[in-house]
């Protein structure tokens, strides 16, 4: 029996997947649950519909991100932050600041060698972003404001 997903099924699949599964499965549990439909409804046409929107979008989602990281490959970001005489922050330069200069989603970034990052003093410091498929390095430029 052939059934079009509509919903998310753990252990099965996602939202406009085809699926091929025994027909008791399919007519006790997921029809009946509203989980998938068959392939002869016409609510199949407007998940298939969805699904091709949804692709379109990552697609797109997926190309402005690849232009963000080629942006700030090898690149210096620079903060200007107050600091003692010590060269001590008064407060710490984390993922969320990092995220906003580069103008990303702070879950959008993940850190290459941990993935707690806090930088408390002035200086410079190398870091590598890990994008998936694309790891990026860049040093993080912390000054004194004056």
């Amino acid at each position: 029996m052939k059934v079009i997903l509509i919903k998310d099924v753990a252990g099965l699949g996602g939202i406009g997947q085809i699926k091929d599964i025994k027909p008791g499965y399919g007519r006790n549990y997921l029809l009946r649950k509203g989980f998938a439909v068959l392939p002869s409804d016409p609510k199949a046409q407007e998940i298939m519909i969805f699904k091709k929107e949804n692709q379109n979008l990552e697609k797109q989602k997926s190309q402005q991100k690849i232009q963000q990281i080629d942006k700030i490959a090898g690149k210096n970001l620079v903060f200007i932050i107050k600091a003692d005489s010590g060269g001590n922050l008064y407060g710490s330069i984390g993922k969320k600041e990092i995220a906003k200069k580069i103008g990303l989603d702070e879950d959008e970034i993940k850190f290459d060698n941990s993935s707690r990052i806090s930088f408390k003093k002035v200086g410079t410091y190398p870091l590598t972003l890990d994008f998936g498929k694309e790891k990026v390095s860049i040093k993080i430029v912390i000054k004194k404001e004056s």
